[in-house]
């Protein structure tokens, strides 16, 4: 599948020169490996997600960051679908139901992210004025790689956002202690920035039914793009069905 930058969160604004890049479907023999081996960590998932973009097309790497989660979106979409329409499978959050959702690309929608007025620029975190700039995958790797050595921070978020500050690679032991240690209006401050630069792919809006049919009023949901497909290989089996002339026994 060729994937236009132009039709992804960063809307082909960011620093990469291609226009677009290549995204396969799993074929049975990696799809097997690729659920016999997912980690459970969120940092050590999200490098073997990359790794198996990656293996599809290294162009990847030098794509915008807030493109990953639509990145890794699409790869199990088309494993699923071809035409990327199916149904998936969500947990509620509310009291753990299993729910059906019908998906078409059509239904994933971005916020709106102009890179002119927010590519670069400076905020001031703990009293220090410090640059920012939506990172590459390959610089958000470099961070990520650091932090699953040292298994210091383990929310994928607060490594995204530390990607985000220009000043990591000369001086990460400041920036990791302002960050992690801040309060008062910098816990503002970065909320804001992790909403502004990470919080693109807007969720995808439903219901449960089964909490629907227990109180007795509908209760709406906003289901974030990672959480869509619950189960992957069950997906693909149940929007996959074969029929009676599939199998033939003499």
């Amino acid at each position: 599948m060729e994937v236009l930058l132009l039709d992804c969160p960063s809307r082909g604004q960011g620093s990469s020169r291609r226009s677009s890049i290549t995204i396969r479907p799993f074929p049975f023999l990696k799809l097997t490996e690729y659920l016999e081996n997912v980690p459970t960590h969120p940092l050590d998932k999200c490098l073997y997600d990359i790794k198996w973009l990656e293996a599809d097309d290294p162009n990847i790497l030098d794509c915008e960051l807030v493109d990953l989660d639509y990145f890794i979106f699409l790869k199990k979409s088309i494993t699923i679908a071809k035409d990327i329409n199916y149904t998936t499978t969500f947990y509620c959050p509310n009291r753990n139901h299993l729910n059906h959702l019908p998906i078409k690309l059509s239904q994933i929608s971005f916020n709106k992210l102009d890179y002119k007025k927010i590519g670069v620029g400076t905020v001031k975190l703990n009293g220090r004025w410090r640059a920012i700039g939506p990172p590459t995958i390959r610089e958000f790797l470099s961070v990520l790689n650091l932090y699953i050595r040292v298994q210091k921070v383990k929310d994928l978020d607060m490594v995204k956002l530390l990607s985000l500050f220009r000043e990591f690679q000369m001086d990460p032991n400041t920036l990791e202690r302002d960050i992690l240690e801040a309060e008062g209006d910098d816990v503002t401050l970065l909320t804001l920035l992790s909403e502004l630069y990470f919080s693109v792919v807007q969720p995808v809006k439903t219901t449960c039914l089964s909490c629907n049919k227990e109180t007795g009023e509908r209760r709406d949901l906003a289901i974030g793009i990672n959480s869509l497909i619950a189960n992957f290989f069950r997906e693909v089996i149940d929007n996959n069905p074969i029929t009676t002339d599939k199998i033939l026994f003499e």
